[in-house]
């Protein structure tokens, strides 16, 4: 179904698809996690493209994470990381805290992958994303206690990191 949906949107021009920025980041993560990087990176830089000329931010921060996520699983860190604090940049000033928890988680994952077991950065900025969620029990929450979770085993506490999975 994602190469489908990929086909079709491949088909169309830009001006076509600015009503569906959203979608399309939905499929760039699809390609995403079903490891077909390239086509992931192709469809979110273009989402990103005609997110920004557009003028819909919110969206903005899905696609740059979506590239980050595809940066971290092919070895590009640094650029993850860019890409993770541009995300982080415009969801503060956005102001949801859905999506700060996101972001932060994503940029955790990213830090974790990049960083030297025990170093303190992954951690933090883990913490800040389940501080971020709040007590929600959705997606979202869930996502940062998993990647708090992560980061805590990786600084070298797994009863911490045990705790957070349960939580």
């Amino acid at each position: 179904l994602a190469r489908q949906a990929a086909a079709l949107v491949d088909s169309l021009p830009d001006n076509d698809l600015t009503a569906l920025c959203e979608p399309l980041a939905r499929l760039g993560w699809a390609e995403a996690f079903l490891e077909h990087y390239p086509d992931a990176e192709r469809h979110a830089e273009r989402g990103l493209d005609i997110a920004r000329r557009s003028g819909q931010l919110y969206v903005v921060p899905h696609l740059l994470l979506c590239l980050s996520h595809v940066r971290v699983q092919t070895c590009r860190i640094s650029s993850a990381l860019e890409l993770a604090d541009q995300a982080e940049d415009i969801a503060r000033g956005i102001g949801s805290d859905q999506l700060l928890a996101f972001v932060l988680a994503s940029k955790a994952s990213a830090l974790v992958a990049g960083c030297p077991p025990g170093d303190p950065r992954p951690l933090a900025v883990a913490e800040e994303a389940v501080a971020a969620a709040g007590t929600g029990v959705d997606w979202w929450a869930s996502t940062a206690w998993c990647i708090f979770g992560w980061a805590s085993l990786m600084a070298g506490d797994p009863v911490r990191a045990r705790d957070a999975m349960l939580q």
